[in-house]
């Protein structure tokens, strides 16, 4: 029965830290997209979505046809960007963003990098490196100049 307790109350504790966690990295999220957002004056929205890959060289293929209708490929979640001012603007993918089952670490991948970040000062300067990356610079510059 002990062992039951144990591990009850370190699964609210994990739970806890989890929502802590998660709290901050939303905070940060926000400052990220608010600053984004600043920058472009007001044109560039930031966001997390959901993202599909039907894991297929070809978007034309029997293969990737067949992995869109069956749902099988990989599912993901992405910090994405577009121009708020212009209606139907593309959207254009920043990075793979994931978190951990605890929140940290949170691993955002991009360019073959998909460095961890396991704090909120590690998440900051993930997230700078990135928006600092020629890549980055040229998704922003053609969706602000839409």
């Amino acid at each position: 029965m002990e062992n039951f307790k144990e591990a009850f109350e370190q699964g609210i504790k994990h739970a806890n830290e989890t929502a802590e966690n998660e709290k901050e990295i939303n905070q940060v999220l926000e400052e990220f997209t608010t600053s984004i957002s600043q920058l472009s004056d007001g044109k560039l929205t930031v966001t997390v979505e959901p993202k599909f890959d039907p894991q297929n060289n070809s978007p034309f293929g029997l293969a990737a046809t067949a992995a869109l209708l069956t749902n099988t490929g990989r599912h993901y979640e992405a910090l994405v960007v577009k121009n708020s001012t212009v209606e139907d603007s593309p959207e254009e993918e920043l990075c793979e963003w994931k978190l951990s089952e605890k929140g940290y670490p949170v691993r955002i991948s991009y360019q073959g990098s998909s460095p961890s970040c396991g704090d909120k000062q590690a998440l900051v300067e993930c997230l700078s490196e990135l928006i600092s990356k020629p890549r980055s610079g040229k998704i922003f510059k053609k969706l602000m100049d839409l």
